[in-house]
Parts: structure tokens; sequence; C-alpha cells
């Protein structure tokens, strides 16, 4: 199973908090409430939907986001059907970490949990719905046996016709090194959004900046140049500018966490970083008939009829305009070819959507666009 992203609307939720006063279905949770405002929580091995939960006064069963309520101080009590998997006490983010004594316990959890997805091809959620009120008394499943029998307990439910409806049947069960993997990044992300993920700014201080950045979803990452002689080092991958301003690329990496460092040799060099992840994304405005003068890079949504003409303008100095598809494949790329030239051109794309990005790597730098 392929690692599942966090999804950037799940974790704005999480941050907000909502539903001042009463909560939902009471329940028999084991602790008592230290505040009457109910809060949204989320359950990570990726995002799981179905799950069932309880509370001292909440219950129900998570979202297609992993989505949980609870009030501060409550213990929250997670069930698959009618086994429980454990408990702890709610918060922003809960994993099969957190409602474990031990990480063996929390890798059987994580096979459960992963092997019961009931549609393994939607990389966003592990989804266990069909399995809310199923009776799992006559299998025992205990969770603290090893991983390996746990494993083979599997193996034996896979090869029950009778049990095929509530599974991907187009799978086979997932080891438990390959499980523990999935969980582990998924819930680095999770960390990783919650903590506000990646600073989308122009990096301008002298000298060396080291930065982490991880990546859940190969999202790219826009670099661009705008100041002199900067060098961005990811890995083992390396970029310097040219002595002009201006050089910029998107480029995506693998899955994982990486060490961003930033050297700006000069009072004037400084480099501008964006995460191009769905959330980002997804807040874009649209191409409107405007000048385009923000220092930096403009990344917006266009999505043509098929007959609209876009024209390009270079209204400023040394001023950049790419056009990409949803994959950020690199369609059209056009810039001013001197400074303060009045050069222009026309684009006429098919019917779709598709990002421009305005890049301005001078503060006299600007573009204008005219849709017609």
């Amino acid at each position: 199973m392929s690692s599942k992203r966090i999804l950037s609307l799940l974790i704005t939720t999480i941050l907000s908090v909502g539903f001042i006063g009463c909560g939902g279905g009471g329940g028999g949770g084991s602790s008592t409430p230290a505040t009457s405002t109910t809060q949204t929580g989320v359950f990570v091995d990726a995002p799981v939907d179905g799950l069932g939960y309880k509370t001292a006064t909440q219950s129900g069963f998570t979202d297609a986001q992993g989505h949980f309520k609870y009030k501060n101080g409550e213990t929250v009590e997670f069930k698959l059907g009618t086994l429980l998997l454990g408990r702890a006490t709610g918060k922003a983010l809960l994993t099969p970490y957190n409602i474990s004594d031990n990480n063996n316990t929390a890798v059987n959890i994580a096979l459960l949990l992963q092997n019961f997805d009931s549609n393994r091809s939607n990389p966003k959620v592990i989804n266990v719905s069909k399995l809310k009120d199923y009776n799992f008394s006559s299998m025992d499943f205990n969770l603290s046996i090893s991983n390996t029998d746990m494993e083979n307990k599997l193996q034996v439910l896979y090869a029950d016709n009778n049990f095929a409806q509530y599974r991907d049947i187009n799978n086979t069960v997932i080891a438990a090194s390959d499980t523990k993997n999935n969980m582990d990044a998924n819930i680095q992300c999770a960390e990783y959004e919650l903590s506000g993920g990646f600073n989308n700014k122009i990096y301008d201080a002298s000298g060396v900046t080291v930065l982490n950045y991880v990546t859940c979803d190969q999202e790219p990452l826009f670099i661009g140049y705008t100041g002199s002689l900067s060098t961005v080092s990811i890995s083992s991958f390396s970029l310097q500018s040219s002595e002009a301003y201006g050089d910029n690329l998107i480029k995506s990496f693998p899955n994982g966490k990486y060490q961003i460092t930033i050297l700006n040799s000069y009072s004037t060099s400084s480099v501008e970083l964006i995460a191009l992840t769905d959330k980002y994304l997804n807040a874009l405005a649209s191409v409107s008939n405007m000048n385009y003068t923000k220092h930096g890079a403009t990344f917006l949504k266009y999505s043509p009829n098929g007959s609209e003409v876009l024209n390009i303008y270079f209204t400023g100095s040394y001023a950049y305009c790419k056009i990409y598809d949803t994959q950020f494949n690199l369609l059209h790329s056009k810039e001013s070819s001197s400074a303060f030239s009045n050069n222009s051109y026309q684009i006429q794309l098919a019917a779709g959507d598709y990002y421009v990005e305005i890049f301005n790597p001078h503060t006299t730098s600007s573009v204008q666009l005219l849709k017609q």
C-alpha cells in the first residue's frame, strides 16, 4: 500500500475548535472532560474511515478524513467493529502507537487496518466502514501476538470467501514490515502538517539557512532565485543561480524527510521556495485580466474553454510566465527578452485545467495577463 497523504482540509479542521456546548451521543468513556468545548482530532495509520470511537461525552465513527470528537481530558476508545483496539487521552493526532502499550501491538493494529482497507486504490484513506458492525468475537484477535502470527491469521482470513466482501479482493496481505513503513511515513506527514508544514517564502538572510522539508505525496517544490548567486541543496540535489536573477524550476522528490540548505552569498542573494501541496494549489486564485507585480512567484489556476486566447505582456524587467498541466509538466515558457521590454505573446490552449506561473525575480518585474 502506498503512503497515504493527510488531507490539508483535515489539518485545517483539526486546528480549529468547534461545536461549543454539548457534544454528540453519550458513551462510557473513562474520564471527565475538563472543558465543555468539543474538539476534533484525527486517527492516523493513514486517516481511517469507519473506526468506532467513544469518550465520556462523544461517540460515533471516524469520517473519511479520520476525524473523531472529544473534549479536553477525555479518554478516547477505538474499536474496529466489536474488536477493542485501544485507548488514549484525546488530542489532535492519535495513532496506533498512542493507543498501544508497545510497538508490536501498534504494528498489529496497523496490520488489521491496512489489510481490512476495502479500497486500497484510494491513496488518501483507509476505509474500514464495512466492518463498523462486524462481530470479531469468534476470531480470537489477540493484539499482543507476534506480528508474524498476526500475518498468518490474516492469511487464513483472506482465504475465507465469506470475508471477501469486507476487504479489497484485488490485493494480498500486506507484510508487517511494509505495514510499519506505511504507518510511520503517514504519521510523519501528519505531524509535519500539524506543526505548520513548509514555510513558503523568500529566504533572504545572508549566509546559510537550514530547513526541514517533508514530502508526503511527491508534491513539487518551486525553487526561484529572486537574488544573485544563491545555492539550494536538497539531499544530493544542488542548484546555483547564475549571476543574473531569475533562474527557477519545479522539482519533485520521493516521499520522505529532507534537509534544505540555502546559501546566500551576498546581501543581494535570495531564494523563494514554495511547496506545491494540495492545500496550496486548492487555494489558488484564477487568472484575471490584470498586471501581476508581486515580487517572486505567483501561481494561478487557468481553465480555458478551448477558444480563449491568453495574452502575455511583459511590463517590467526580466520576468517569466510558464504554463503547466495539472501534473506540472511544462507546456509553455515565455520570458521578457530585455529590461522593461514590451514584448508580448499569445497562447491558445485546449479546454481543460492548467497552472500558470508568473515569476518576477526583480522588484521591478511585472507581467500582465489578458484573456480574450
